[in-house]
């Protein structure tokens, strides 16, 4: 919960589901990921960090800056298949905007020992992303340019990007998802007149 700082689960007991709080950040939690340890990822816009709750069921900071300046608030995230983590760090709504284009995309190895920017600090509020199922694409939602930005690997650990799809109205798209099959799906929210 974004204003509680809570983590909950929904177990599955008998006919039904019961919510469970498993952690608190004490902050505002945006998004949340596992590795193929079980290990939980949580981006926490409050914090500006992401936070990993490992084995012994504690969070941890895992990033929190890059090159000796604070991540702004990660938004979103997706880990792959290998274990590479990709997030976005938008900050609050706001903070970045089409006058002040400072977010940004960031990847993480699998061992968690090289955090590189994809896209850094030129992203009008980036706040969704997917993977494509051949994981070489990532799919971008930035809200405030009102358009998906589609980042291709190739090669290896090289990104290009380029528009995918630019919305009309004033908002722009606020989530992302991709289905196995390579469907983009897009959360969107406009301003009505």
């Amino acid at each position: 919960s974004a204003h509680s700082g809570e983590l909950h689960q929904l177990a599955v007991e008998g006919g039904g589901a019961a919510l469970q709080t498993i952690a608190n950040t004490a902050g505002s939690p945006c998004a949340l990921g596992f590795d193929q340890d079980g290990a939980l990822y949580v981006c926490d816009s409050a914090h500006q960090a992401i936070l990993r709750r490992g084995s012994d069921g504690q969070l941890a900071e895992f990033v929190r800056e890059y090159e000796g300046k604070l991540l702004k608030g990660p938004s979103a995230m997706q880990i792959d298949s290998q274990g590479n983590m990709f997030f976005t760090d938008s900050g609050p709504l706001g903070e970045t905007t089409l006058q002040n284009p400072t977010g940004s995309v960031f990847t993480i190895s699998a061992d968690g020992q090289l955090l590189q920017p994809i896209a850094l600090e030129c992203l009008a509020h980036p706040c969704g992303i997917a993977l494509a199922p051949n994981q070489s694409t990532i799919y971008v939602a930035e809200m405030m340019s009102n358009r998906i930005l589609r980042f291709v690997q190739r090669p290896a650990g090289v990104y290009h990007s380029s528009v995918f799809y630019h919305f009309g109205g004033r908002m722009g798209p606020s989530a992302v998802a991709c289905d196995q099959q390579g469907t983009l799906y897009v959360a969107r929210y406009d301003l009505t007149t």
